[in-house]
This record gives C-alpha cells, sequence and structure tokens, in this order.
C-alpha cells in the first residue's frame, strides 16, 4: 500500500445511521437513515445556539471509498422501520457492513501513520446527539475502533496544553488561561499584575 500525495481535498457531510440487530457483530450492517450528524454553534453577536450540519474537508489521500449495497427498507426485519423517516420517499437507503467500515478505518489510519500526519490535526466534534457520531452500537461500543490509534491519541491528549504558547506558563485548564489573557488585552491589564492570582495559573 502506497499513500499518494495529492494537494485535492474532498468536502462532505457526515451521515447518520442505524445499526441491524444481530447477535453477531459479523453480521451486522450500518444503514442510512436519511439525515445527517449536527453541531452547535453560536450565533454572532449573540449567545444564542443554532444547528447546523457538520461540514467536513479532508485531503483525497485520506479517502477511502467503500460500496455500500441498496436495500429496501420494508424488508429488513432487523431495524426500526420508523427510524427512517428523513429518507426521501422512504423506501430504500443505503447500507455497509460494519466489518466494511472497520477494514476502511484501519486502512485510513495506516495511511495517516505512513503520512506521518499529527494527530493534533485530527478534528474532533462533539455533535448536538453524541450517540450519533463516533458511530456506536447500542450498548456504547465503538463500531469501528484502531486500538493503536485510540492509544495514540489517548497519549497526545495533554501534551500540547500543559505549557501556555504564550507566557510559558504550566497549567492545568489551558482554556481558562488563555481565556486570561484575552481578558487581559480586552481591559487593556498588565498580565504581571495578575501573575500572582490563582485562575490565572488554572
Amino acid at each position: 500500500m502506497k499513500a499518494l500525495r495529492t494537494t485535492a481535498k474532498i468536502t462532505g457531510q457526515l451521515l447518520t445511521i442505524i445499526l441491524t440487530h444481530s447477535a453477531s457483530p459479523d453480521t451486522q450492517y450500518c444503514l442510512w437513515d436519511g439525515g445527517y450528524v449536527t453541531a452547535h454553534s453560536v450565533i454572532p453577536g449573540t449567545s444564542s445556539l443554532t444547528e447546523h450540519v457538520v461540514i467536513m474537508t479532508v485531503p483525497g489521500t485520506l479517502i477511502e471509498p467503500v460500496n455500500p449495497e441498496a436495500t429496501f427498507i420494508c424488508l429488513c426485519n432487523d431495524v426500526n422501520t420508523d427510524a427512517f423517516s428523513q429518507v426521501s420517499g422512504g423506501q430504500s437507503t443505503w447500507q455497509v457492513s460494519c466489518d466494511t467500515l472497520q477494514a476502511a478505518y484501519d486502512l485510513l489510519w495506516a495511511k495517516a501513520v505512513e503520512m506521518k500526519v499529527s494527530v493534533k490535526l485530527i478534528t474532533s466534534i462533539t455533535p448536538v446527539n453524541i450517540k450519533s457520531f463516533p458511530y456506536q452500537f447500542p450498548d456504547g461500543t465503538p463500531v469501528v475502533l484502531s486500538v493503536k490509534a485510540s492509544s495514540q491519541l489517548t497519549a497526545s491528549e495533554g501534551e500540547h496544553i500543559k505549557t501556555c504558547p504564550l507566557c510559558d506558563m504550566k497549567v492545568v485548564d489551558m482554556c481558562d488561561h488563555v481565556g486570561c489573557h484575552i481578558l487581559c488585552a480586552l481591559t487593556n491589564t498588565p498580565e504581571e499584575l495578575l501573575k500572582g492570582e490563582a485562575w490565572l495559573q488554572r
């Protein structure tokens, strides 16, 4: 396998899925329910939130195509057919096996490692419905999982937030700390006056 470098980028939406009920993960399928993963964003100039469909843009080299199969919803006896109200026409949708998704995920991670993609560049989103993405089984376990990827991401979580890049101070909560820098800048308060304050060191 060779990950070819390209400047092409792919933009798309994250589909929401319904998992079939099966005693064996080897025979489980993911069916598109006609919807898309959404997230909240702040309306500029207000404290109100609005809901929007998540749009992702990724390098073409980190795309792994899969071949979904068309299926008739009314013929599926292992899913709740009422959950497909967003499907246009309500007759048919696309399905892909969980095994296929896992294989694609493994290939993508292998490409990312080969291309030496920094884990800090991997986007993290918080959907409105936290169960919609990352995809998961009813018991909360992930549909696709890479032990190597999870270990590396977990190990890197705190590496870049221990030391403030603005003042080199070691902090626990980087968001709160940088917020103090912003507050000082907005109020023209010299940061030296706040160095001893406990809230600046959080």
